[in-house]
């Protein structure tokens, strides 16, 4: 389903590269795991693996499509957002550039829009079985669809 998603989206025999760069999946934050526990109500191992999926979205997104998270995942991406200096460091390391959050119009690139279902299709296909952080509507900062 994806593929079929993602030719619609950016045109059939157009080049997309899902996952940018691999070193985003290994970054880690225990300051940022323990403020996503808190903010959530969630127990530490709940927030490491939402903040692993924060990250798994984070490394789908420096492409030609714009994503849409769910809303668990918007809430781990708002709280790392919240520790600046350690997302800009990670976003430079990772991708070169800072990966700006736009809610209510998904991530600033131009480009056409995968929808949260999409998204978590997407996910799906590049990294396997994903958990229920991707179309969980609970926790969300940004409306039911996600930012």
């Amino acid at each position: 389903m994806a593929t079929a998603v993602l030719e619609q989206l950016v045109g059939k025999g157009q080049k997309f590269v899902p996952v940018a760069n691999v070193k985003a999946l290994d970054y880690r934050n225990e300051r940022v795991v323990a403020r996503l526990a808190e903010e959530g109500g969630l127990e530490m191992e709940e927030a490491r693996e939402l903040f692993a999926d924060t990250l798994k979205f984070l490394a789908l997104t420096d492409n030609s499509v714009k994503l849409s998270p769910a809303a668990r995942i918007d809430l781990g991406w708002h709280v790392f957002l919240l520790h600046t200096r350690d997302y800009a460091d990670f976003c430079k390391s990772c991708f070169g550039h800072f990966v700006h959050h736009d809610p209510g119009s998904g991530l600033v690139c131009s480009g056409p829009k995968m929808d949260v279902v999409e998204t978590a299709h997407l996910a799906q296909s590049i990294f396997g079985e994903i958990s229920s952080n991707w179309t969980a509507t609970r926790g969300a900062t940004c409306g039911s669809g996600g930012c």
